[in-house]
């Protein structure tokens, strides 16, 4: 695993850990959250031999849905004792809620979420740009239960107080996909792509597993990525199918999503007035 004071950590490396159960069996099948057929982690395991590089292309111009994709600089106290800086993606889908990764939102004893920036629609990061005004750590919603690298539930939303015009639609609960499908990648990468996730990628790539909580596809990732949305184009309509968590050997990984998942987590939001 690397991290930078700059860059958001990238979930690289996949050591053996207990995956923790904190919610009731019925809570985590209403969620879709199961990890039956997963390694240690709670990913899929895969076989990577013969999956070559897929690089993201940068986006020079912003169309549907690419002005939907969002970038997050997230400040965080650390023990108490010095703030430091971390970027990562997201997707705007509607009413001014982001959808992305629980890692880049979740607050733990000696890591509290201080401060968010949130721009939406742009193919460059200007500093200073997005700040949400009187942010507060109540527009955070992170899947309950959710610990690092417990990735069936690494995902989390933010309420911003300005948002965009432009909106991903999640994916419906009978959404079925398959091995082959091509599935779009939107974020703002750094190691390898850039230094800070200053600029807007995107890719595209065949899903090579997928399993009820999660998506594999053929797209060379990197630190930035994680939040970012996995979307298909069905109908006209722009869908996130999953949130990208995790990325080794050319291929990444998303948390499945789904209309019922999302507004679970709209739920835990207090009332917007």
């Amino acid at each position: 695993m690397s991290a930078g004071v700059h860059g958001y950590m990238r979930f690289e490396n996949r050591p053996s850990f207990a995956l923790k159960n904190r919610l009731t069996r019925g809570f985590l099948i209403a969620l879709g959250v199961a990890a039956s057929a997963c390694s240690t982690t709670g990913l899929p395991v895969v076989n990577t031999q013969g999956i070559a590089e897929n690089r993201q292309s940068r986006v020079k111009e912003v169309t549907p849905p690419q002005d939907a994709a969002c970038r997050l600089q997230v400040i965080r106290k650390k023990a108490w004792l010095f703030r430091s800086s971390y970027f990562s993606s997201g997707a705007h889908i509607g009413s001014g809620i982001i959808l992305t990764a629980g890692h880049n939102l979740y607050s733990s004893t000696f890591s509290v979420v201080d401060d968010v920036s949130v721009e939406c629609g742009v193919t460059e990061h200007k500093d200073g740009a997005g700040r949400v005004s009187q942010f507060k750590r109540s527009s955070i919603a992170v899947l309950p239960g959710y610990d690092w690298k417990d990735f069936p539930r690494d995902i989390a939303i933010i309420r911003v107080p300005h948002p965009p015009a432009a909106t991903f639609e999640v994916a419906p609960d009978d959404l079925q996909l398959k091995k082959g499908e091509e599935v779009h990648l939107s974020g703002f990468p750094g190691d390898g792509y850039t230094e800070n996730g200053e600029f807007l990628f995107t890719a595209r790539g065949k899903i090579v597993e997928v399993t009820p909580e999660f998506i594999v596809y053929a797209i060379t990732t990197a630190t930035g990525n994680s939040g970012g949305p996995v979307w298909m184009e069905k109908d006209g309509r722009f869908l996130v199918v999953g949130v990208h968590v995790s990325g080794e050997d050319d291929i990444g990984t998303a948390r499945r999503v789904s209309q019922t998942l999302v507004n679970s987590l709209r739920n835990l939001l207090p009332a917007s007035h």
